[in-house]
């Protein structure tokens, strides 16, 4: 990856994904909730004792998983609008934070590797509970409850539906925002445990090269969810794909797996690489009827 800073002190991965973010926000913003709703579909029905109907949610769900399945966590670095609205929480909190402590940066310290490993299961739990409820008939409840549906209705401009419970939670979800990047992705997502959960193809992971790395802790100290770079560990499923570990690595010894763009290939190799997954998943979310302002697919 490039690593030339620009104006702004942006690398040209970080742009790549802001430009990404920016689209996806604008026209999938409910890609997330859509396709968690076709988890709760499936076991509603399950528990009604009826057979799952193939819906647009849950064509989503599929769709994504096969997705992630072939590239990784793409969707949760690069599309996902909750993602986005914690990179942007954050964002806004550093900088007052960096104005309250005179302009300077403070230096990132990762949690310690246990007990956030701990803090992980939490969004298993959550998974966990929000299907077990869905299977016992309680869909209706969690739905009018959950942080993801205040914030879908936030996007379609329908704050006066957002209920009591599901506003504070949501509320709640942004705070920890400011205090910790990708706080909801990393401890309670439960997309993010699915995903997390499903088999990935070699390239679809960054690879670090062990015969290199002097362990110094800076792809790690700049990861939004406090990994090391997966190297064939457990981790590699905690992954959301944002290259943030590329960038940061002073020897260089961490590229994105076998994926085209990696490595040593010419400059903007990346970059491209970037921008023809991200085409690849609109057309999906475009085929699944998740995006806005476009013709929808004949057969949705």
């Amino acid at each position: 990856m490039d690593k030339k800073k620009l104006p702004g002190g942006l690398t040209r991965g970080r742009v790549a994904r802001l430009c990404s973010q920016a689209a996806f926000l604008l026209l999938a913003p409910q890609a997330f909730s859509g396709a968690f709703s076709g988890a709760k579909s499936v076991l509603v029905s399950i528990g009604a004792g009826k057979a799952a109907e193939m819906t647009s949610f849950v064509a989503l769900l599929l769709g994504l998983c096969a997705y992630t399945f072939m590239f990784g966590r793409f969707f949760c670095g690069y599309a996902c609008a909750f993602g986005t609205l914690g990179d942007a929480v954050f964002l806004v909190a550093e900088s007052v934070r960096k104005k309250i402590a005179g302009g300077k940066a403070r230096a990132r310290k990762p949690l310690d590797e246990k007990l956030e490993g701990r803090l992980r299961l939490v969004k298993y739990a959550v998974l966990l509970a929000v299907l077990l409820a869905c299977a016992l008939g309680a869909s209706a409840a969690i739905s009018g409850a959950s942080p993801w549906t205040a914030f879908g209705r936030l996007c379609n401009l329908q704050p006066d539906q957002i209920g009591v419970v599901g506003g504070a939670l949501l509320l709640a979800v942004v705070v920890g925002m400011a205090l910790r990047e990708r706080f909801f992705c990393e401890f309670a997502c439960p997309m993010g445990a699915i995903f997390s959960l499903l088999p990935q193809l070699p390239w679809a992971s960054p690879a670090r090269d062990m015969s290199v790395c002097n362990g110094c802790g800076k792809c790690r100290r700049g990861c939004p969810v406090g990994i090391w770079p997966p190297a064939g560990d457990a981790q590699v499923g905690e992954c959301i794909r944002c290259g943030r570990c590329e960038e940061g690595c002073p020897l260089s010894c961490i590229s994105s797996g076998k994926l085209p763009g990696a490595g040593e290939k010419p400059k903007g190799a990346r970059d491209l690489a970037v921008a023809v997954m991200a085409i690849i998943l609109l057309a999906l979310l475009w085929a699944c009827g998740a995006v806005h302002f476009l013709p929808e697919a004949p057969w949705v």
